[in-house]
C-alpha cells in the first residue's frame, strides 16, 4: 500500500518530489538554526558572565589591596610616623609599650611612669586612632591595640564599644600564632565572624600584624587589629548587580573566608581551597565556573564562583519559546505548501495540455487564465502570444526578405552613381595638371605649386574610404593650410600641436578640415600681420579631443549663441555655417549625441572649437558605423 502511494503522489509528480524535499531542507535548516542560535546564546551568555565575573573580581582585588596597603602604612606610621614628622618625641609604639609596662607593675611597681606621663601618652595613642587611623580608611569599622597577653587592650571604632569582638579576635590569634612565626607573613586575617546575635547576622572579618618590639623585631609586644563590615565590599561592584551570575568571596591564604557576597561560606572553611594554590586563573568546579584572582604581596585570593545552573537559568524558557515557535511555524510552512502545490499542480496540467495541442499542430489552442502574474500565468501568456504570433513571424521575416532584396538593389545604384560621379572629379584632376604643366613653362611656380596641392586635396576626396586615420586626416589638413600659405604668406601662422598617441585611431574623412576652413574665412582677419591658428589634439577619459583655435574678432554673445542653437537644431535648414553643421551632423550620426562640437569665443578674445569623438581604432570605428547603418 505504502509503494502503491509513493509511487502514485511521489514517484510520478515532480511538484511532490519538490515539496519533499523542500520540506526536508526547512526542517534541517531550522534544526541546525535553533541548535547554533542555542549554541551562541549559551556561549555569549557565558563569555558575558565570566567578563562581568572578572571585572568585578579585578575591582574587588584592587579595593582589599588597597586596603591592605593601608594598614601596613598605618602600622609603619606607629613606629616612624611622628618622629619623622616632628623630629623629636616619641613614637606611638614607644608610648604602647610605656602604657602597657605601666599597666602590668601598677600593683608590684609604681615607679614605672608617672601616672600623669601614662594619661598623656594615652591620650596620645587615642588621639592616633581617631585622628590619624580610622580617617585614613571610610570603611574600617574599629581599631584595636591589645598586649601579647591580651588582658589590656585600647580601642576605638565608628560603631560603639570594641570590647565585644575581643574574645572572637583573641581565640583566632591565640590559635594562629602557635604554628606560624611572626615574620612569615606580610599581614594576616581573622575570618569572616557574626558581630550580632540577633536573627539578621551582620559579618566582620579583621586584618592584623604583630607590633614588633622596637629594640628586637624578632619578638612582639602585642598586636595592631581593624575590623571592617563584610557588606561594605557589596558597594564595590554595586553596579555591576544586575549582570553579575553567582558568588564573590575574598580567601585567606589558608582558605578561611573572610567576605562571601552569597552568605553560604560564612563561618566554613571554603571547601574548594586548592585553587588558592593552583596556577590556572580560571576552573570548572563540581558543575561551576570558578575565576581566581591572587595576590602575591598579601597572599589573599579573590574568587568568583558562576553555578552553571545560574548561568543556563535563562535559557531553558528561551529555549522552550523557540521550540514552541519553530514547531508551529513548521507545520504551517508544510500546510501552506501543500495546499499551493494543489492549486500549482491543476494550473500547469492546463499548460501541459496545450503545449500538446500545439504539438499536433492546433495553433488555436488557448490558456485560460486570470490575472496570474506568477512564473504560470507568465507561461501560459507567453504561450498564448507565441501561438498568437507565429503566422505574423513567418509574414514578418518574407516582408524582411523583400526589403532586402530591395536594399542591395538600391545598394547598387548607389554604387553606380558614384562611380559615374568619379569621372568628373577625374577630369577636374587632369584638367589642372594640364595648367599646372603649362605654369610651370611660363616658370610661375606659385601657381604651379598651389595647382599641384589643389589637385592632391581633390584626389584624396575622391578616395573611396570612408574611415581614416587621424594622421591621414591631419596630413590632408596640412596640405590645406599649406594651399593657403602660399596665397597669404607671412599673414598667416599655423601651429599644430598634435599627441603621437591619438594619430593611429580612427576618424570620418574631412572631419577637422572644415573646421579649420571655417576658422580661416570667418574667425582670422587677413588684412592684420598677426592671425595665428592653433590646431591641437589630445586623448581623454576614452575620448579623442581636437581643437581649432585663432586670436582674431571672435563673436558676441548673442551671434554665439545663434550659432549654437543652429548645432542643437540640425533638422533646420540654413545656408549659413554649412561647414560646421556638415560636421555636427556626420558627428552625432556616427558617434551620438555625447559626441560633437562646442564653440567658446567672446568679442575681441578669438574663437575656439572643440571637437570631441570617441577614441576608435579605424576597424573598431567602421564596425560601428556599420552597425549603425544596420540599425
Amino acid at each position: 500500500m505504502m509503494r502503491v502511494w509513493v509511487a502514485k503522489y511521489i514517484k510520478s509528480r515532480f511538484l511532490n518530489k519538490l515539496l519533499l524535499l523542500n520540506s526536508f531542507i526547512i526542517i534541517s535548516t531550522v534544526s541546525v538554526l535553533v541548535i547554533l542560535i542555542f549554541n551562541y546564546i549559551s556561549s555569549t551568555l557565558k563569555e558575558q558572565a565570566i567578563s562581568y565575573n572578572s571585572q568585578v573580581l579585578e575591582a574587588v582585588n584592587s579595593y582589599f589591596f588597597d586596603q591592605n596597603k593601608n594598614f601596613k602604612k598605618t602600622m609603619n606610621y606607629m613606629y616612624y610616623g611622628e618622629l619623622l614628622e616632628t623630629g623629636g618625641g616619641y613614637s606611638v609604639i614607644q608610648a604602647f609599650q610605656d602604657v602597657n609596662k605601666y599597666r602590668q607593675s601598677v600593683q608590684s611597681d609604681l615607679s614605672a611612669a608617672t601616672s600623669s606621663e601614662i594619661v598623656e601618652k594615652t591620650a596620645y595613642i587615642y588621639h592616633f586612632m581617631t585622628a590619624r587611623a580610622l580617617p585614613s580608611d571610610s570603611n574600617m569599622s574599629d581599631m584595636l591595640l591589645v598586649n601579647a597577653s591580651f588582658d589590656f587592650q585600647l580601642s576605638t571604632g565608628r560603631n560603639g564599644k570594641f570590647a565585644q569582638h575581643v574574645p572572637t579576635i583573641s581565640d583566632y590569634i591565640d590559635h594562629s600564632r602557635r604554628n606560624t612565626h611572626i615574620n612569615s607573613q606580610r599581614i594576616r586575617y581573622i575570618p569572616a565572624f557574626n558581630k550580632t546575635t540577633g536573627q539578621d547576622p551582620k559579618f566582620m572579618y579583621a586584618i592584623y600584624d604583630y607590633l614588633r618590639d622596637p629594640d628586637d623585631p624578632s619578638q612582639y609586644v602585642g598586636y595592631m587589629v581593624s575590623t571592617y563590615d563584610a557588606d561594605s565590599i557589596k558597594s564595590v561592584f554595586a553596579g555591576f548587580k544586575l549582570n553579575v551570575i553567582g558568588s564573590i568571596l575574598i580567601l585567606t591564604p589558608d582558605g578561611d573566608v573572610l567576605f562571601d557576597s552569597s552568605g553560604q561560606f560564612y563561618g566554613k572553611r571554603f571547601p574548594y581551597e586548592d585553587i588558592i594554590a593552583s596556577p590556572d586563573r580560571s576552573t570548572t568546579i563540581d558543575h561551576s565556573i570558578v575565576n581566581v584572582y591572587r595576590d602575591e604581596d598579601y597572599g589573599f585570593a579573590v574568587v568568583g564562583m558562576i553555578p552553571k545552573s545560574d548561568l543556563y537559568k535563562g535559557i531553558t524558557k528561551f529555549t522552550h519559546v523557540i521550540l514552541t515557535t519553530t514547531l508551529a511555524c513548521l507545520t504551517a510552512i508544510l500546510l501552506l505548501s501543500f495546499f499551493g502545490s494543489s492549486i500549482f499542480s491543476k494550473r500547469l496540467a492546463n499548460v501541459l495540455h496545450t503545449i500538446k495541442e500545439i504539438q499536433r499542430g492546433n495553433l488555436t489552442s488557448r490558456i485560460q487564465f486570470k490575472g496570474k502574474n506568477d512564473e504560470v500565468g507568465l507561461i501560459a501568456h507567453n504561450l498564448n502570444i507565441m501561438s498568437e504570433k507565429l503566422e505574423d513571424y513567418i509574414q514578418r521575416e518574407l516582408t524582411l526578405e523583400l526589403r532586402r532584396k530591395e536594399a542591395e538593389l538600391k545598394q547598387r545604384t548607389a554604387e553606380l552613381y558614384a562611380l559615374q560621379s568619379q569621372i568628373n572629379p577625374h577630369f577636374l584632376y587632369n584638367t589642372l595638371e594640364t595648367i599646372r604643366m603649362t605654369a610651370i613653362v611660363t616658370q610661375d611656380q606659385t601657381v604651379s605649386q598651389m595647382i599641384k596641392i589643389l589637385a592632391k586635396l581633390i584626389r584624396s576626396s575622391v578616395k573611396d574610404e570612408m574611415i581614416i586615420s587621424v594622421d591621414d586626416e591631419l596630413r590632408y589638413c596640412r596640405s590645406f593650410l599649406e594651399l593657403y600659405s602660399l596665397r597669404f604668406g607671412d599673414l598667416l601662422e599655423v601651429i599644430i600641436d598634435i599627441e603621437d598617441e591619438i594619430l593611429p585611431y580612427g576618424i570620418p574623412k574631412h572631419l577637422l578640415q572644415p573646421i579649420i576652413e571655417n576658422t580661416i574665412f570667418h574667425g582670422i582677419n587677413l588684412n592684420n600681420y598677426d592671425n595665428v591658428i592653433t590646431v591641437k589634439g589630445s586623448k581623454a577619459n576614452g575620448c579623442i579631443v581636437l581643437s581649432v583655435s585663432d586670436n582674431g574678432h571672435g563673436m558676441d554673445a548673442m551671434r554665439l549663441a545663434t550659432l549654437t542653437d543652429k548645432l542643437k537644431n540640425l533638422h533646420m535648414y540654413s545656408q549659413e555655417s554649412i561647414g560646421l553643421v556638415n560636421v555636427e551632423s556626420r558627428t552625432k550620426l556616427i558617434y551620438g549625441d555625447h559626441c560633437g562640437l562646442e564653440i567658446k569665443s567672446g568679442r575681441h578674445l578669438g574663437t575656439e572649437v572643440i571637437l570631441t569623438i570617441l577614441a576608435l581604432t579605424k576597424e573598431e570605428l567602421l564596425a560601428h558605423v556599420q552597425g549603425v547603418d544596420r540599425g
